[in-house]
């Protein structure tokens, strides 16, 4: 009945308001049965705790201070309920029913104007009741406005664009170096496109002029695979491992964090010789992430190549009381390249060059070859992360790494990885399995802790671990790549209540992923994380937890 549509204002708002308020339980509702603006003040309103039940309850009890108006649709269709003009920070439920016996459909605190509220809701009949509630965060009131109005998808008004239907990345449509204006992409619809690259050129992909939700680009081989995930509508790539012209499928979609479900774009695609030409990807590729290090002990590795795109990661283990010493042997007159030793526990990988932190050490200089030393002296085993970051004023290198004092690298059962950022509880949200990983039992709960109280949140899961930074402006880092797959069935999108918690049994029979589900087999291992609503100084954000990576039996 309900979908979070992009936040659209399609019908004229009366210039002043109407002064309609509310009653101050859910039993007394105030009548409207039009759209239009309606003024209240919730100054003497008490705080119901009235919740509706249903999938929104914990967040329509929290309101403070709350007034209830019932309005009936004058037509069928989908409606917007706002707060944006009024003078306090609100919260905003709207519930499928006319009195106290009404089941909440949507709620929310910032997703309007500022610090207002907005909700959509979808399918409604003409006549149908609608219990709206509005009051304020924490123990927030004043005056304030109650904005009805039709809502129009913009997604369902938009048209398609002259390459559809390349849908997949079996039917991308071939596209020489250019601007290609005016593209559509939705949620449901995701746009592809092929580019031939001679050897050694290098491609690089922008959406400008985006209007609506943001998009992400992602760069798969001919045959489908991925080559290099983009969370962001800039992505490069070159041609630098093959003697011959390589195909390769550029992915336009729209964001899954964006709040919109569709955008008019440009394609922006240059091509050009790569200053990296004929340096080819090692033998330990792909390991450009903390979370997709590649596990080494001591030994020298020669022969590998890093990019000022493509830094290189390097899991090992180190005893108490043991000590490291890692050495990259390159000429700086090639290009200059630094060595950094982090523990991913606390922070893991440069930004940009020359920065980062807090690492525990590293080799820094413009001269060849770096080395670190570096004991463990926190009377336990550590498992740390060696990063050889290229210095971005140069393209390319190549090295050798020599590493004494490992004692290697485990893994096993519920095994956390990747930094989460703190979120607006002051803890970093935390990522935990229970049950059993055997296949067979198909008994695994997942469960999210430390999250802030009240917001909503869902898992991810995929083959493949990664490592985003702050995904199309969000506050936490994502910890998977490659085919992501969401927990947003029936039931699955789930709210924290007050002790910040969120638990999921899962079916390992039928583990989403883009193309539909999939079924775990003894041996296999999957990475899940928490995406979940979040805020910072009041503006709506979101965050994730820590990944979890589970190897089944």
């Amino acid at each position: 009945m309900q979908s979070k549509f992009t936040p659209v204002l399609t019908a004229l708002l009366l210039a002043t308001p109407t002064f309609a308020q509310g009653g101050d339980d859910c039993a007394t509702p105030t009548s409207l049965n039009a759209f239009g603006t309606y003024a209240f003040d919730t100054t003497a309103a008490t705080t119901s705790g009235f919740d509706g039940g249903g999938s929104c309850a914990a967040g329509a009890s929290s309101i403070n201070q709350d007034l209830f108006w019932v309005f009936t649709a004058p037509i069928t269709g989908d409606y917007q309920f706002d707060t944006d003009g009024s003078s306090f920070d609100t919260k905003i439920a709207v519930h499928m029913g006319g009195t106290c016996g009404a089941t909440c459909l949507e709620y929310d605190d910032d997703g309007g104007v500022g610090l207002q509220s907005l909700v959509t809701v979808s399918g409604i009949t003409a006549g149908t009741q609608l219990l709206v509630q509005v009051g304020g965060f924490g123990g927030n009131s004043g005056t304030g406005v109650l904005n009805i109005a039709q809502f129009i998808d913009p997604c369902t008004v938009l048209p398609d664009d002259s390459f559809e239907d390349n849908d997949t990345c079996a039917t991308a449509r071939a596209l020489a170096a250019g601007t290609y204006p005016v593209l559509f992409v939705n949620n449901i619809d995701p746009d592809y496109f092929r580019v031939t690259l001679q050897p050694g050129e290098e491609m690089l992909v922008n959406a400008t002029n985006v209007t609506g939700a943001a998009v992400d680009i992602s760069i798969y081989n001919a045959n489908c695979t991925i080559a290099q995930l983009g969370l962001d509508g800039s992505i490069s790539w070159a041609n630098l491992s093959s003697a011959a012209p390589q195909d390769y499928i550029i992915e336009v979609l729209v964001d899954p964090a964006a709040l919109s479900n569709c955008t008019n774009y440009d394609l922006d695609i240059a091509v050009a010789t790569s200053g990296c030409a004929g340096t080819v990807d090692d033998g330990l590729e792909q390991n450009d992430s903390c979370a997709s290090a590649v596990t080494l002990g001591d030994g020298l590795y020669p022969g590998l190549s890093v990019f000022s795109s493509d830094n290189d990661f390097y899991a090992i283990g180190l005893d108490a009381g043991a000590t490291l010493v890692a050495d990259i042997f390159f000429a700086d007159i090639d290009g200059d390249v630094d060595l950094y030793l982090w523990d991913p526990n606390t922070a893991c990988g440069t930004t940009a060059a020359g920065t980062g932190g807090p690492f525990l050490v590293r080799g820094f200089s413009a001269s060849d070859d770096e080395t670190i030393t570096y004991t463990n002296t926190t009377g336990a085993p550590q498992s740390l992360i060696i990063e050889v970051d290229m210095f971005t004023d140069s393209d390319c290198n190549t090295y050798d790494l020599q590493l004494m004092g490992t004692n290697g690298m485990g893994g096993g059962f519920g095994m956390n990885y990747c930094s989460a950022n703190p979120n607006s509880s002051g803890a970093t949200g935390a990522i935990s399995a229970s049950g059993s990983l055997a296949v067979a039992d198909n008994d695994v709960t997942l469960q999210a802790t430390d999250l802030p109280a009240l917001s909503f949140g869902f898992f991810i899961v995929s083959r493949t671990q990664g490592f985003v930074m702050n995904p199309a402006g969000s506050s936490g880092n994502l910890c998977l790549a490659g085919a992501i797959g969401r927990y947003v069935g029936p039931g699955q999108i789930k709210n924290s209540g007050t002790a910040g918690q969120i638990d999921l049994g899962i079916n390992l029979a039928m583990i989403p992923q883009p193309m539909g589900f999939v079924a775990a087999a003894a041996g296999d291992t999957w990475n899940f994380q928490l995406w979940h609503r979040d805020s910072v100084m009041g503006s709506s954000t979101s965050n994730f937890t820590n990944g979890l990576e589970l190897t089944f039996q």
